[in-house]
């Protein structure tokens, strides 16, 4: 925790010298000194976390810092919208320490590094399917397709403005949320077949999902349904509480969302039947403050990484069936491999990997910003975002160890 709160404090320290040499035009000071007060405030946000006494319970401190990371994100899309295309990479690149509840580092070389830009462009997302590799690049914006063969950049697709979600792979197209529009992009042709305006979904960050021809999107208690096939909305889903993360399989649709009761707090996945909307069922995910990413395997298995732990989850039968420990800051994206299951640690640096059968499998290292994850045929994909690369594993870590 102390660690994480540092390294923002670093990393925030230098926004803002960086931003002093913005060439902002005098009409547009009203936007700088936004995007000015919004890093200062986060940065003494920090501060204040890095000397809370270490009887502090830990849910205090998570809640000062996420009121502290929506300050960043409100100024990041502020400039981003004003025009900036990249991000600097954090002060300091050196990994984080892991915590007591890390697993053994395995030596294993990559296949493949794939440069597909410069350091800062916060490629944070990544699929990967038989058509290839796909990239979201979020401040150049574009999106990149690898060839699985030759580990070579065998397209670039221009994006209307910055990528704000994780990207999906639904039906031969790659859907693609950004901060003024929905893409959807034809693998075959590498082209945009299907554009929409944001407006009709939500806020600019409104997590997304795709189920059967139908657009699913967050909007705090709202669920947005769009028919793509009909170009016509549908009726809109209404939650207890504010929607956070969505995932489809099969019939039905994954949601994680928070409610808040006065000073209480609690977390809680249900699933929504597709065609009706209605919630079959939910449960409550004691101690979580935030879902980041969220995996459901065809048997209903459900995977929730919420930075500290990870959770399994029967939403059908309300209980929680496991809790993984493992502190650190989380990636917004998972990948099951048989009975191993692949997230991302950010400030370490590291990909980690659980054996959900019998344990702790093996951690690799991964490399500045380290967040998107996703397997195919064998293989391990990476995203760095700070490096401005992407990184190819074997999945078969015992025999490459």
């Amino acid at each position: 925790m102390s660690e994480f709160a540092s390294a923002r404090t670093r990393s925030l320290q230098a926004g803002l010298g960086a931003l002093e040499t913005v060439p902002f035009q005098a009409k547009d000071r009203p936007l700088r000194d936004l995007v000015h007060d919004n890093l200062a405030s986060a940065l003494a946000i920090y501060r204040d976390v890095l000397g809370l006494p270490a009887s502090t319970p830990r849910l205090t401190a998570e809640s000062l810092m996420v009121s502290a990371q929506r300050l960043v994100i409100q100024s990041a899309v502020a400039l981003i919208n004003y025009g900036a295309k990249q991000c600097a990479p954090p002060a300091d690149e050196r990994p984080a320490a892991p915590g007591r509840d890390g697993g053994a580092l395995v030596a294993v070389a990559p296949t493949a590094v794939i440069n597909v830009g410069a350091p800062g462009l916060d490629n944070k997302s990544i699929v990967v399917d038989g058509s290839g590799a796909w990239v979201a690049l979020a401040r150049e914006p574009s999106l990149v397709r690898i060839d699985r063969t030759s580990n070579v950049i065998v397209a670039r697709v221009a994006l209307p403005s910055a990528v704000t979600q994780p990207i999906q792979a639904v039906d031969g197209h790659i859907w693609v949320a950004t901060t003024t529009e929905m893409d959807r992009i034809d693998e075959a042709t590498n082209h945009i077949d299907f554009r929409m305006d944001l407006g009709q979904l939500g806020p600019p960050d409104s997590a997304f999902t795709v189920n059967g021809g139908v657009l699913w999107a967050c909007d705090a208690e709202t669920l947005h349904r769009f028919d793509v096939a009909d170009n016509r909305p549908l009726s809109d889903v209404f939650l207890p509480g504010a929607c956070q993360v969505l995932t489809a399989t099969g019939d039905h649709v994954t949601v994680a969302y928070g409610v808040l009761t006065g000073p209480s707090f609690a977390m809680f996945v249900a699933r929504i039947n597709a065609e009706t909307g209605g919630i079959e069922a939910s449960v409550a995910l004691p101690g979580l403050r935030s879902a980041w990413g969220m995996l459901e395997t065809p048997s209903g298995r459900v995977f929730i990484d919420s930075g500290g732990k990870l959770e399994e989850v029967d939403v059908m039968h309300k209980r929680v069936v496991r809790t993984y420990a493992r502190s650190g800051r989380p990636g917004n994206e998972l990948a099951l491999v048989g009975v191993t299951l692949w997230l991302t640690r950010q400030d370490e640096q590291r990909l980690v990997a659980y054996d959900l059968e019998r344990g702790w499998l093996a951690e690799v290292t991964g490399g500045p910003g380290v967040n998107g994850v996703a397997y195919f045929d064998g293989s391990i994909w990476a995203t760095n975002s700070d490096a401005g690369t992407v990184v190819r594993y074997p999945a078969n870590l015992a025999a490459g160890s």
